[in-house]
């Protein structure tokens, strides 16, 4: 966990650096100062790391929309960069008024020194593109826990699971790398809160749902409220539009993101293990096993591929799974065999071959 905390601080303290040379690069671009050998350091530093690119096309966007000038001056000329346009974004952006942002920009346009005007985009940028707090959250074996976001979201968080948070003054984000997670998202219409697992994308701003990684799949079940699902972006883009589900609905994705129909699904059933009881109808037995083994010590494994697919319908309590293990061997040609670090399940002609 160190390892990755402090593998964050260096990528945040790398794209500081990144952002105050590009700062540094626009002011001198456009104080009228720049020269050709200066212009050809500039795309040197340009086309060193897509990272340079993406965080000076950043910058001088918001230098666009503020300025707000049809004609102004091409001087990157940095391939993609789209035109100047009088949208409204600079006043969603930044808070101002039509008036005030006539006022600021013929200060800006009227001469503001290089320093002066270093400071104006440094600040936009900084309110824009806020720094991104990052934290992880994770559960042990047969542990649950209750999360209080910093934007008052609740997330429940299961047993063996684990999420990583992201957040800002203008982002909501949580990727759940493992397990199962029930979200009670506080609304906020300016700021989409998305969660990523896998190759799959959730948006809301604000509902109760739950998403649990699977060992082939990912589940969204709505309690209320919706939500979009989609795969995410830039993985088999155009394959599906995104599903928009409503309360009473769920919706599977394969690991790769593909979607399935969206279903109705039983909340008894789906919500159970908040509750500290699983429940399945018809499920595959490896979605169980995978399940099961989030609350035990001694974990279970299944002897052959065949086992896996089987269909099981069973209920029982979290902290009781050696209950499902004893159903499992009465209702199904099974043996449960205890090997000491794990529990195996195989085949009864399998058994008998090898005695």
């Amino acid at each position: 966990m160190n390892d990755i905390i402090q593998g964050d601080r260096l990528t945040i303290a790398r794209h500081d650096r990144i952002e105050k040379k590009a700062r540094e690069w626009l002011v001198y671009l456009y104080s009228g100062t720049a020269d050709n050998r200066g212009r050809e350091a500039f795309h040197c530093w340009l086309n060193q790391s897509p990272a340079h690119l993406k965080a000076y096309r950043a910058l001088e966007q918001i230098w666009r929309d503020l300025v707000l000038i049809d004609n102004i001056e091409e001087v990157a000329s940095i391939p993609g960069q789209r035109p100047a346009t009088a949208n409204s974004r600079a006043f969603s952006v930044f808070g101002l008024t039509p008036a005030q942002f006539r006022n600021l920009r013929s200060a800006i346009v009227g001469g503001l020194i290089a320093a002066s005007l270093m400071v104006v985009i440094g600040t936009l940028f900084y309110q824009f593109y806020a720094p991104v707090k990052t934290t992880y959250y994770s559960t042990g074996i047969g542990k649950k826990d209750n999360i209080g976001l910093p934007d008052g979201s609740v997330v429940t968080l299961g047993a063996d699971s684990a999420i990583v948070t992201r957040f800002s003054s203008h982002h909501r984000e949580v990727a759940l790398t493992r397990g199962d997670a029930y979200f009670d998202v506080a609304h906020d219409a300016a700021r989409v809160f998305k969660i990523t697992v896998s190759n799959t994308e959730i948006r809301v701003f604000g509902t109760e749902f739950d998403v649990k990684k699977g060992p082939h799949d990912v589940r969204v079940a709505v309690a209320r409220g919706k939500v979009e699902v989609s795969t995410a972006r830039g993985q088999q883009r155009g394959t599906r539009p995104p599903v928009r589900l409503y309360a009473g609905e769920q919706v599977i994705a394969q690991l790769n993101g593909t979607l399935a129909q969206k279903t109705g699904f039983n909340p008894a059933t789906v919500f159970s293990w908040r509750k500290g009881r699983l429940v399945y109808v018809n499920v595959p037995l490896a979605e169980v096993i995978a399940d099961v083994n989030r609350y035990r010590k001694i974990p279970i494994r299944i002897g052959t591929k065949s086992l896996e697919t089987i269909r099981v319908t069973t209920s029982f309590r979290s902290g009781n799974s050696d209950q499902m293990l004893a159903g499992l061997a009465a209702t199904e040609s099974v043996t449960i065999t205890n090997m000491g670090s794990f529990i195996m399940i195989l085949p009864k002609a399998a058994v008998k071959k090898s005695l």
